[in-house]
């Protein structure tokens, strides 16, 4: 029974802890509606009151390149999701 715990425990030590969310910072904020984040311009679909520029964002959904109809942030220094549309 030992080597059993022995063996499960080398297992998770020998696993990497990786966060697999990129974090990505807001360029540019206008008027909590719009914002520039990996270069690409994204819109509010409703006000993302008080986010500004340098705060940290991860996509919960859509594309950070912009190639996509709508996506999902959350605001890391806010602790709040907000959704956008994507702007080509």
């Amino acid at each position: 029974m030992r080597i059993i715990i022995l063996v499960i425990l080398m297992l998770l030590l020998a696993v990497p802890i990786v966060n697999a969310a990129e974090v990505f910072v807001i360029q540019k904020a206008t008027d909590d509606k719009t914002f520039v984040i990996n270069n690409r311009v994204f819109e509010a679909q409703t006000t993302c009151f008080g986010w500004r520029e340098k705060d940290k964002v991860n996509f919960i959904s859509g594309s950070p390149s912009g190639v996509c109809l709508q996506a999902e942030l959350y605001n890391i220094d806010r602790n709040i999701r907000c959704k956008v549309k994507c702007k080509l």
